[in-house]
């Protein structure tokens, strides 16, 4: 006995309330250990900020921090704003779907210039 099969479906798209929106200007990550996943950690990159400056004190107490001494982490600071654990699968359809949609919105964004 077969069962008959819907014409269409219809699907819902709703938004938990603990999901976030942030930009993304990068990714880092991998295949996991035993290489049934792989791990994005989705960043923001920009110019570090200096964790302190060092600056002299003047004889009468005065301090120029513009001319102190930066002391940061690093040139660069990235910024993970989430992380995506996906299998392979996922993350070659994911990818694909980037691919498709980045490209139209390219091809829509030459075409109004």
């Amino acid at each position: 006995m077969s069962q008959d099969l819907p014409d269409d479906l219809s699907v819902v798209f709703e938004k938990n309330d603990d999901a976030n929106t942030f930009p993304v200007t990068g990714a880092w990550g991998g295949p996991t250990p035993d290489g049934d996943s792989l791990v994005v950690h989705l960043y923001t990159e920009y110019q570090s900020t200096p964790n302190s400056i060092k600056a002299n004190v003047e004889d009468d107490g005065s301090v120029n921090i513009s001319e102190g001494q930066r002391i940061t982490r690093g040139d660069v600071t990235r910024e993970i704003q989430g992380t995506m654990v996906l299998s392979p699968k996922q993350a070659i359809s994911l990818g694909q779907w980037l691919v498709k949609h980045g490209q139209n919105a390219l091809n829509n964004n030459q075409g109004n210039q």
